[in-house]
């Protein structure tokens, strides 16, 4: 266990920075890592209740990495990451319940077979995925089959928090399933037409919450289902970072508004504004682009 309120300041020129074999908490201070390797890893789970924590890694930033355990928990605490591989991986589960985390370099943001948000600010910045549910080697076990109504296991839940992903390759990559509850999440995606801001393998399911995805157009993905109303817009060119995208009801009220940081050509929106059986328009920069009227709880417009 990591207390106090001193300052840690490790510089790891062989290997990892801190490690544990077994269990790693954090409970307050403010600790500075550099590594060659992995910046902070806790063999069978790393756990961050608090305190200022910045990690420059050549390897993964945080890490927890036992075959049947492998948990990364965090609770408080401000959390800065630059990572030459990914910004936090644990092999089975990922559960954040606040605090800030701000991965400003990573090949993967996050990644896990099981990542739960509950709350707390996120910033994500990757060459590839932002966040990746993926398949370990174990994952296929008895015990994973089915947990959280999947058929494999694997889920990301998003049931609050501020998610912000810029995103070199998919935004949310699940190898399984997502559901998404609450919380506000922004997707700036890819910018090619081999990946997309939402790529999933079973379902995606919207109860709550605020998802705008932009992305590519070549291989876009609408949510699937839920009990809240989601529309997939595709334009037919791309627009340049910075063209803002706008979203008004009939009576030209703005249902939302968002200036993307990269060039896109689609987006999905799902929010509790988008109400059934009525008319959008959406605009760029101000001019209208297209208008669609809502027809169904999960629909596409334009060109997507």
């Amino acid at each position: 266990m990591i207390e106090g309120e001193g300052k840690l300041k490790i510089n790891a020129n062989g290997n990892d920075g801190i490690t544990s074999k077994d269990d790693l908490t954090i409970k307050s201070g403010n600790i500075e890592v550099q590594a060659a390797d992995d910046g902070i890893r806790g063999k069978d789970s790393l756990t961050i209740d608090g305190g200022k924590v910045n990690v420059v890694a050549g390897g993964d930033g945080l890490k927890s990495d036992h075959e049947t355990k492998g948990t990364i928990v965090m609770n408080g605490g401000e959390v800065s990451i630059s990572a030459g591989s990914d910004g936090a991986e644990a092999y089975k589960t990922i559960t954040i319940n606040g605090g800030t985390l701000n991965i400003l370099k990573s090949y993967e943001g996050l990644e896990s077979e099981v990542i739960t948000i509950n709350d707390g600010e996120i910033s994500i910045v990757s060459s590839d995925d932002g966040i990746n549910i993926s398949d370990s080697s174990s994952s296929t076990s008895e015990g994973m089959m089915h947990r959280n109504g999947t058929a494999s296991g694997r889920i990301l839940t998003i049931n609050g928090g501020k998610i912000t992903i810029d995103a070199g390759a998919d935004g949310l990559d699940s190898n399984g399933a997502i559901e998404m509850n609450g919380g506000t999440v922004m997707v700036f995606g890819p910018t090619d037409a081999g990946n997309a801001a939402l790529d999933y393998d079973e379902t995606f399911t919207v109860n709550g919450g605020t998802l705008l995805a932009f992305g590519s157009n070549g291989m876009a993905m609408n949510v699937s289902n839920g009990n809240q109303n989601s529309v997939l817009i595709g334009l037919s060119s791309e627009q340049n970072a910075g063209a803002k995208f706008s979203l008004v009801d009939s009576n030209g009220n703005t249902i939302l508004e968002v200036t993307p940081t990269k060039a896109w050509s689609s987006v999905v929106v799902s929010t509790a504004g988008l109400k059934l059986n009525s008319e959008y328009r959406y605009l760029v920069d101000g001019v209208e682009a297209g208008s669609f009227t809502l027809t169904s709880s999960v629909m596409s417009a334009g060109t997507s």
